[in-house]
C-alpha cells in the first residue's frame, strides 16, 4: 500500500483501525488510542489529517434512556470510510462494490389497460297508468265507547316481582375491546405479573379515556410496584431484599421495547419510567413518593397486578 499523501503514522494507523473494527465496524476513540500507543504509533494528529482528508469518520453515539438512567455517557466511536476501507483493504473495497453491482432490480410489472366502457342499452320509456276514481266507503257503525278499567291499586309491601321487576343495569362508562385487556394480561404474564380484578377496572378507565394499550399496561405496572413498596413498610421480609430492584430493571427494559414500537408516547414513557426508578432507586422518600402516587382513586385501590411469586413471599410475610 503506496500513498505519496500520506506519512508512516498515518498509514500505521488506518491499519490499527481496520485491525480493530474488522474493516468497516467503528471503534471507541479510547480503545484506539490504547491500540495505536501500544503499538508506538502517535493518534490524534493522525486522527485529525486522515478526517479531513475523508479516510476516516468519527460518530457520536448517544445511548438509549434507559441506560442514560443508570448513568450512561456518550461515547466518540472511529470508524473508517468507503475510501479508507479501499486504502487499507482494496480487496475487501472491490468486493463490496461488485456485491452492490450485482444488485438489479426487477422491473415493475407494466400494468394491463382497461377494457373501453360498454354504453348501456337506453331504457324504455315507463308507461304510467292512471288510477282508477276512488270508490268511497260505506259509513261505518259508530261503536259504543268502553268505559276504561280502574287500574288496581298496588299495596305498598308488594314483592319487587310483582312491582315491575328490578331495574335495569346502568349502562357501561367505557366500551373498551375485551381483546385488548387480554392482550395486555398475556402481556403482563410474560413479566411474571398477574392482572387482578383492580388492573381490570384501571384498564377499562385509561382506555376508556383515550390511552394506548402499552400506556394503560406501563400505569399497571407503575402502580403494582408502588403496592409492593407499601407493603415493604409493614412486611416483615422486604420485597426489595428479595431482588424488587434488579426485577424492576428488566421490566422497564421490556417498557422501553413497546416504546420503540410506537405503543407508548416519549413523554408518558419518560414521566412512567422516572417514577418507577424513584420508587427502587434512592431510599430517602421512597415511602412518600409511593404513597403520593397512590392517592390515585383507580391505581391505588388495590394491587392492579401481582408480582412474581418469588417477591410476593415479602408482602405475604
Amino acid at each position: 500500500m503506496q500513498n505519496p499523501s500520506l506519512d508512516r503514522s498515518e498509514i500505521a494507523l488506518l491499519e490499527v483501525l481496520a485491525e480493530l473494527g474488522a474493516d468497516r465496524k467503528p471503534v471507541e476513540r479510547g480503545a484506539l488510542q490504547v491500540a495505536a500507543r501500544g503499538q508506538g504509533i502517535e493518534v490524534a494528529r493522525p486522527v485529525n489529517r486522515l478526517k479531513g482528508l475523508g479516510f476516516i469518520e468519527e460518530i457520536d453515539f448517544q445511548p438509549g434512556f434507559f441506560r442514560r438512567l443508570i448513568g450512561a455517557r456518550a461515547t466518540l466511536l472511529v470508524g473508517l470510510t468507503a475510501s479508507g476501507l479501499a486504502l487499507v483493504r482494496p480487496a475487501a473495497a472491490e468486493a463490496a462494490l461488485a456485491a452492490a453491482e450485482e444488485f438489479v432490480p426487477e422491473p415493475e410489472p407494466t400494468p394491463e389497460p382497461a377494457p373501453e366502457p360498454v354504453p348501456e342499452p337506453e331504457a324504455a320509456p315507463e308507461i304510467v297508468e292512471e288510477p282508477a276514481a276512488p270508490v268511497a266507503p260505506a259509513p261505518a257503525k259508530p261503536k259504543k265507547p268502553r268505559r276504561a278499567a280502574a287500574e288496581k291499586p298496588m299495596p305498598l309491601d308488594a314483592y319487587t316481582d310483582t312491582l315491575g321487576g328490578l331495574p335495569e343495569a346502568a349502562p357501561a362508562v367505557f366500551a373498551v375491546d375485551p381483546g385488548q385487556i387480554e392482550a395486555i394480561r398475556e402481556l403482563l404474564g410474560s413479566l411474571g405479573m398477574e392482572l387482578t380484578w383492580a388492573g381490570e377496572e384501571l384498564l377499562t378507565s385509561r382506555l376508556g379515556a383515550g390511552d394506548r394499550p402499552g400506556e394503560a399496561a406501563s400505569q399497571v405496572v407503575l402502580f403494582a410496584f408502588a403496592h409492593a413498596i407499601r407493603h415493604d413498610q409493614t412486611a416483615e421480609a422486604s420485597a426489595l431484599a428479595l431482588g424488587l430492584k434488579d426485577y424492576a430493571v428488566g421490566v422497564m427494559q421490556e417498557i422501553e421495547r413497546l416504546r420503540d414500537g410506537g405503543e407508548i408516547a416519549e413523554a408518558r414513557f419518560e414521566a412512567d419510567m422516572r417514577a418507577l426508578w424513584d420508587l427502587v432507586g434512592e431510599p430517602e422518600g421512597r415511602a412518600a413518593r409511593a404513597e403520593a402516587l397512590l392517592l390515585d382513586p383507580i391505581g391505588g385501590a388495590a394491587p392492579p397486578a401481582l408480582l412474581p411469586e418469588e417477591l410476593r413471599e415479602a408482602e405475604e410475610g
